[in-house]
């Protein structure tokens, strides 16, 4: 794979993320879509509980090739 990936023992970034059920015995992320600027901010965060309620993929791809300027 050409990119990392996350293990998240602990659900520690789903908590500092704010994208869990937060104050469940046991922690579920709930569907999200976090983007992360070179910087390491957070510059577009879309979460859901809803589990069947997702962001169109064009939605998400337009707002990545604004990020990156093009």
């Amino acid at each position: 794979m050409s990119f990392p990936l996350l293990v998240d023992e602990g659900a520690k970034v789903i908590a500092s993320y704010g994208v869990d059920n937060a104050g469940a015995r046991r922690p579920v992320p709930h569907p999200s879509i976090v983007i992360v600027g070179a910087g390491g901010d957070v510059v577009f965060k879309h979460v859901d509980p809803n589990y069947a309620t997702r962001l169109p993929a064009e939605r998400v791809i337009g707002l990545l090739k604004n990020l990156a300027g093009s």
